[in-house]
């Protein structure tokens, strides 16, 4: 994240942004098809696995909903939140993460969610640093119960998944 602009990114940012993700994914595409022999085939194996499930545009609208909401909760709470100047390079290095997945998505889910996926843990430092820049005891409550809600629904979509196998405390000390 050296790259990253720790102060806020001009239009000449945005830009330079747009087109390096651009090239990202224009470049991991061509690669996906240059590649040959075995290596090639099981690259596009995984790069292709989930590309033909059905529910593919409705999962990535369900990405960009939850990442977005840390964007919608700077809009709305956010007054006080960009006075300390770190917060602003947490807000750069989120916005490169989601850049990332938005480009990678549709050429490969799973790679354009674990390509984003190390970003995401600055929803957290964002969140939290929210929570303490607002004075105000109910838009605290209201960005926590926000970013709970989100963080729940992430738990429950794996915790459904027939592959994983979760036990709970609970089913182990067969209390129910």
């Amino acid at each position: 994240a050296y790259f990253i602009p720790r102060d806020k990114m001009t239009a000449r940012h945005y830009i330079f942004l747009s087109v390096f993700f651009i090239s990202i994914s224009v470049g991991i595409y061509s690669a996906l098809n240059l590649i040959s022999g075995s290596l090639g085939d099981k690259l596009k194996f995984y790069a292709e696995l989930d590309v033909h499930s059905e529910n593919i545009k409705s999962l990535f609208v369900i990405g960009i909903i939850k990442r977005s909401l840390i964007l919608i909760m700077l809009f709305f709470f956010g007054k006080t939140y960009f006075r300390c100047s770190i917060n602003m390079y947490y807000l750069n290095i989120y916005l490169f993460g989601f850049g990332l997945y938005l480009t990678t998505y549709l050429i490969s889910p799973d790679m354009g969610v674990r390509l984003g996926a190390y970003f995401l843990i600055f929803d957290t430092v964002i969140v939290s640093r929210l929570v303490l820049a607002n004075a105000n005891t109910l838009n605290r409550i209201t960005i926590v119960f926000l970013f709970s809600i989100v963080a729940l629904y992430k738990i429950y979509t794996y915790v459904i998944i027939d592959t994983y196998v979760y036990q709970s405390i609970i089913k182990q000390l067969q209390l129910f």
